[in-house]
């Protein structure tokens, strides 16, 4: 073998190494970016959803697709969704609850009081219609303090004074 068939075969082998490294190294590339996107998905997923819970769209659920930690936290995630728009709906329909509750006493003491002052009830009922609008305020009052101490429990600052009494 000649010393220039050495250095064609040399430089040969050369160009088929780094040809065979550099498509080695593309494919190795490719697969670790198919897989790095494959297991980013689902996190980008969980982060949107929780994106939009966080802005109040609590019907917002993420897709669980496999039984690996990230569907587990995928799961964990819609049963946190579910929590927070049982939550919400709760809260909304109290917070309706409480409106009429609160509207009722006080149209019927408004429209004792406007019937007194305009003299649609006589001077004489005057003081039964009276008794029925402190009856209605007094009620309003013990509404207004039942909402504050739910306040308080759902807060933690609520103490129960338990005692032995005699039944």
């Amino acid at each position: 073998a000649t010393t220039p068939n050495m250095n064609e075969n040399r430089y040969l082998t050369l160009r088929l190494f780094l040809l065979s490294g550099s498509i080695v190294a593309l494919i190795a590339f490719l697969i670790m970016y198919l897989i790095s996107t494959r297991m980013t998905r689902p996190l980008k997923s969980i982060n949107r959803a929780a994106r939009n819970i966080a802005s109040g769209n609590f019907e917002e659920r993420v897709k669980v697709t496999t039984k690996d930690e990230i569907g587990q936290l995928g799961a964990t995630f819609n049963y946190m969704a579910d929590s927070l728009q049982q939550l919400d709906d709760t809260q909304n329909n109290f917070i309706a609850n409480v409106s009429h509750e609160l509207r009722t006493p006080m149209t019927t003491i408004g429209g004792f009081i406007e019937n007194i002052l305009n003299g649609t009830i006589p001077r004489e009922e005057q003081d039964k219609y009276l008794q029925i609008a402190l009856s209605e305020t007094k009620r309003l009052a013990r509404l207004v303090n039942d909402m504050l101490d739910i306040s308080k429990m759902s807060v933690g600052q609520y103490s129960l004074d338990i005692k032995p009494f005699d039944v």
